[in-house]
């Protein structure tokens, strides 16, 4: 692993963490592939990069999704190959307040971990 394939996932994952702070979809998936595989954890899945932004689009207009602020509390990079590496990243996120006071779903803490692979290239990282 050279150091600057690790520095490209690094920028790649800063890019999609700005991305949903900005509510920028096109830089939230300028780092994807143009063809992709990408699933959240509700099952929406998406094969091409445009349609990704369509999609984070949708995500980023919604407020009950954009409530709170995610921080990056960790993040592991581990090459698998010599131009593949998987990304984990750990969040905490401070979420909205889904429920009454003093249920499961009060407004707190939780954490999370986004988890990526990233093929690079020349110095570039692309969400694959």
């Amino acid at each position: 692993m050279r150091i600057e394939d690790r520095r490209a996932v690094e920028a790649a994952v800063e890019n999609w963490m700005n991305a949903w702070e900005r509510r920028d979809p096109d830089l939230a998936v300028c780092d994807y592939a143009e063809k992709t595989d990408w699933t959240n954890v509700f099952g929406v899945s998406c094969t091409s990069r445009a349609e990704l932004r369509t999609v984070v689009a949708d995500m980023f207009s919604q407020p009950h999704v954009m409530a709170g602020h995610d921080t990056v509390i960790g993040q592991d990079i581990r090459f698998i190959g010599a131009d593949v590496a998987l990304a984990k990243t750990g969040e905490s996120s401070g979420t909205a307040n889904c429920s009454a006071p003093g249920s499961r779903w009060e407004r707190g803490t939780r954490r999370t971990s986004v988890s990526s692979c990233e093929a690079t290239t020349a110095g570039r990282s692309s969400a694959i």
